[in-house]
């Protein structure tokens, strides 16, 4: 078939790396700013203001900041493989073990549901959560499921989570040097391994029972073996690990969309990109369909997933929605059951957007940022939300995260200065950059808060590490290719 646009038209979209830098300092700022009770246009129009100038600060200091960046590269270099790799693990364990000694983990919300979920597995019970509102299939199953495995052990201690969420983190830290290996960038690929045991965020989710911990460490397994993969079978596992993905946070069900933008790019022929993306959306399938079958079976209904979609879409598109998250109660989507009411939020939310098509535009900017800007909500949920406590500490802690957040995304900037934002396009690095876009692009539709970017927090780091290398990336392909 006919081959797409050269890759030199696809190295212009690396310019949007410098625009999400951009998006991330401004809503930092804003957030800051809703902190202080400072709301309106005005105080959006100051974080904006912020956003620009801190971009225009980096970028022209970069020059300036690299030989410093060089050396910290060169000395993660130094280390032998397995030094480094106990030294990152060893940090990343005395880190949630400290954290957890002070702050014991409260499973409040949605840890609580998990927990329970997964207490109820591990005992032979169902996959049921009592509420309110009731609901067999509100929640994504993959890691309660996951979480059961280890409680069949523990009797369903409190500090279980703790023990599955550690081996996660090797594996989300291992999965993400190793990506930096296989993009031929290895000094980011150790930064972001250790960036991400010292990530202030992470370190506070790590007791508790979140989704989050599952994703993180299957993403860049996904990403690994589909460069890897070779003929139908590989490929087929590729959907496998895809389809894990999915069932732990639906909002990764497409991602067979973003590798196949991917494919596109990289052999620029449609049938190549339709025989390598067949088999994934195989695998994916397989992995669905007898959770689906079991909903079908428990509901009486087609759900493919859970009936949370509708709840979600409302709940970022309605009439006073902020595009942060805002607690629904029972009461606000009638329903006789959790299909009724999935189908009731669903169509609530269409109706709002069909009749208000600019103001679902407008909320998809607040959306972003929100999503972009807040780096917090692990110390929120970890601490303040179920110990309340001194609002200066609580404050001076907000600052901190939100200070390494932006430092993150600075490191990002600067690495898009020394390497030119079109090489993101015209290299291995696509493909971290699509799942950040692509994950960002869910939740300008549905609404947003900090915690969904977690997932894809090792794709930031890695091109985070960038910065401390002046190694150029592997070009775009695929090792099948």
């Amino acid at each position: 078939m006919g081959k797409t646009s050269p890759q030199r038209w696809w190295g212009v979209a690396g310019w949007l790396g410098v625009g999400l830098c951009a998006l991330a300092f401004t809503g930092a700022a804003d957030l800051l700013l809703v902190g202080l009770g400072r709301h309106g246009r005005l105080a959006l129009l100051a974080a904006m203001i912020a956003g620009a100038a801190l971009t225009a600060l980096v970028w022209w200091a970069a020059p300036r900041l690299i030989p410093p960046l060089d050396r910290v590269g060169a000395a993660l270099a130094a280390p032998s493989t397995r030094v480094f790799a106990v030294g990152v693990v060893a940090l990343a364990f005395v880190l949630r073990a400290a954290w957890i000694s002070v702050v014991p983990p409260a499973q409040t919300s949605d840890y609580g549901a998990y927990m329970h979920l997964a207490r109820s597995l591990a005992a032979g019970g169902p996959y049921f959560d009592p509420g309110p509102p009731a609901s067999y299939a509100f929640w994504p199953p993959g890691y309660p499921a996951l979480l059961a495995l280890p409680m069949t052990l523990t009797g369903g201690a409190a500090w279980t989570p703790l023990v599955l969420n550690s081996l996660l983190f090797v594996v989300a830290a291992g999965g993400t040097w190793a990506l930096g290996v296989a993009v031929g960038l290895p000094v980011a690929g150790r930064a972001a391994a250790l960036l991400l045991a010292i990530w202030p965020n992470l370190v506070t989710y790590g007791g508790l029972a979140a989704k989050e911990h599952l994703s993180l460490a299957l993403l860049p397994i996904v990403l690994l073996t589909w460069w890897r993969a070779r003929g139908g079978l590989s490929l087929l596992g590729v959907g496998l690990l895809a389809g894990a993905l999915a069932m732990t946070q639906g909002s990764w069900v497409l991602l067979p969309a973003a590798l196949a933008a991917h494919a596109l790019v990289s052999t620029r022929s449609w049938g190549a990109t339709l025989r390598r993306t067949a088999p994934v959306a195989v695998g994916v399938v397989i992995i669905l369909a007898p959770w689906a079958a079991r909903n079908h079976r428990v509901l009486g209904a087609p759900v493919l997933l859970t009936t949370n979609s509708g709840p979600n879409l409302y709940r970022g598109n309605h009439e006073g929605a902020s595009g942060g998250y805002a607690p629904l109660l029972p009461e606000t989507l009638e329903g006789a059951d959790e299909i009724e009411r999935a189908e009731n939020g669903r169509q609530r939310a269409k109706a709002w957007i069909a009749a208000n098509p600019l103001r679902f535009v407008t909320l998809a900017f607040h959306k972003q940022r929100h999503f972009m800007g807040d780096d917090t909500t692990g110390l929120y949920d970890a601490l303040r939300f179920p110990y309340g406590g001194d609002d200066r500490l609580y404050a001076a802690l907000k600052l901190l995260f939100t200070g390494w957040w932006v430092g993150i995304w600075a490191l990002v900037l600067i690495a898009l200065r020394r390497g030119r934002p079109e090489t993101v396009m015209t290299s291995r690095l696509v493909l971290p950059a699509l799942c950040i876009v692509y994950l960002l692009a869910v939740h300008s539709v549905y609404h947003s808060i900090g915690r969904f970017h977690v997932p894809v927090a090792g794709m930031i780091a890695l091109l985070a590490g960038w910065a401390l290398t002046a190694r150029p990336p592997r070009p775009l392909g695929l090792d099948a290719d």
